[in-house]
């Protein structure tokens, strides 16, 4: 059987052409992100985002944990809204010093894990919290060099970590002081173990990602697809077990409130052009398209498209496509990570580091000449997209729906990438396996990755 393709007549790029192009992608993306580079280097700026976490974890060591969604449970969404005044939380951010400009609204996990730096004065927890975060992208570049068999003191591994440092969604972590680079090295540990087989351990990482934030939680969709049970059992357990602990301190209060009266208000999402989530860049350009028009239905659809979207990819991605080797699953959980930024109600662009090993993967493939044309145009328009030219602020200014589109085009060129390469990855194994089943080869035979 001959391999399908996603395009019959799409050629592959050839490297050299490959390589001119990801190199002319890099230069506009570093002069995009040019005024952000001294970021991770400022440590004696305010960490907006932090500051946040900081008072909700001044309040865990006061013996106010149920203070931490003061402001923040009132049934109206919390996002982008300043703590009243006379409330507890602003009361906590100013005896520290602080004129905080946002209300907690992450799950309790991050508020207890961020606990002992409330006993530091700001500016050394805000120091260290830089620190954690540059030894979590270094962590980062190391686990995914050998995950891509990249040795690590080469000059492949050392662009593997300026690429880290230097992504946009990155550099805005350092800037505003967001959790999302710890986040991702969670996720990053624990698909670094699942690979090499230590799936109960892996478990936990991706549990615990999780915990923090709930997008993480998609890599449910996969581990069902490949019927891995043994590590969704121990993912289940390893959740359950930090429930447990969450709700013994308060007897649950805390985790109550944030299910039942933070989140829910959040579900709709900001219609904003800074938020790149599928369902809020819809809106935007129908606003563009129709000034004043109402878009409750196009949130809606976004949402049922989200769901078929999820769905799809799970399918693309079950056992029986052959997606079972180390290489495969590396490649389709990170795909799958790409597309939970894309689809999140809210997904600002710091949101996005998370789709970074699969940046990483495909830029690999179009290096070596293995990327077709579609692809490359794919990967390429979505590292520019992601990484702004202040085209929002002109599309804003302006009003005009091409400079609109190009704006808010990273959730449709990323959730396109990812079907693209899940479909590719379905092919590929597909024309592999069907020659080794016919010489009578199993499916244990499949070789396991080990970079």
């Amino acid at each position: 059987m001959q391999l399908a393709v996603i395009v019959e007549d799409d050629l592959p790029l050839s490297k050299p052409v490959a390589r001119v192009a990801l190199a002319l992608a890099a230069i506009l993306c570093i002069a995009a992100s040019y005024w952000q580079m001294g970021a991770p280097f400022e440590f004696h700026l305010p960490q907006a985002d932090f500051e946040v976490y900081y008072t909700a974890a001044s309040l865990i060591q006061d013996h106010q944990r149920e203070a931490i969604y003061d402001g923040a449970d009132t049934g109206i969404d919390p996002q982008l809204r300043n703590p009243a005044e006379n409330s507890t939380f602003a009361r906590e951010a100013l005896c520290r010093g602080l004129l905080v400009t946002g209300l907690f609204v992450y799950p309790p996990t991050l508020a207890y894990l961020t606990a002992p730096l409330g006993s530091l004065p700001v500016a050394k927890a805000e120091a260290l919290w830089k620190m954690l975060n540059w030894a979590a992208t270094l962590t980062m570049a190391a686990l995914l060099s050998r995950l891509l068999g990249i040795r690590l003191w080469s000059l492949s591994g050392l662009s593997i970590a300026l690429f880290l440092f230097a992504f946009r969604p990155s550099l805005e972590c350092f800037f505003w002081g967001q959790v999302t680079l710890l986040l991702t090295l969670l996720e990053v540990a624990g698909m670094f173990l699942y690979v090499r087989g230590c799936k109960g351990a892996a478990a936990f990482f991706f549990a615990l990602a999780a915990a923090i934030k709930l997008t993480p939680a998609i890599v449910l969709v996969p581990l069902i697809a490949w019927r891995d049970w043994k590590t969704l059992r121990a993912f289940l357990a390893w959740s359950g077990a930090i429930l447990a602990a969450l709700c013994l301190p308060d007897k649950g209060r805390l985790v109550f409130d944030f299910f039942a009266r933070v989140l829910p208000p959040m579900a709709p999402g900001i219609v904003r052009i800074n938020n790149k989530g599928l369902s809020a860049s819809l809106q935007v350009f129908w606003h563009a398209l129709r000034p004043g028009a109402s878009t409750e239905w196009l949130a809606i659809f976004a949402k049922l498209v989200s769901v078929c979207l999820v769905l799809y990819a799970g399918w693309l991605c079950r056992s029986k496509s052959g997606v079972e080797k180390g290489s495969d699953r590396f490649e389709a959980l990170s795909l799958l990570w790409l597309l939970s930024c894309c689809l999140a109600p809210v997904s600002w662009r710091h949101a996005y580091v998370p789709c970074a090993p699969a940046l990483l993967i495909l830029s690999k493939r179009l290096l070596e000449g293995r990327a077709r044309v579609t692809e490359a145009i794919l990967l390429l328009s979505f590292l520019l997209s992601i990484s702004s030219f202040g085209f929002a602020v002109l599309a804003q200014s302006t009003g005009n729906p091409l400079i609109t589109a190009w704006a808010i085009s990273a959730p449709v060129l990323g959730i396109a990438l990812v079907i693209v390469e899940l479909r590719r990855m379905r092919s590929e194994n597909r024309a592999t396996r069907l020659p080794a089943e016919s010489n009578g080869a199993s499916e244990s035979t499949v070789p396991c990755f080990t970079p």
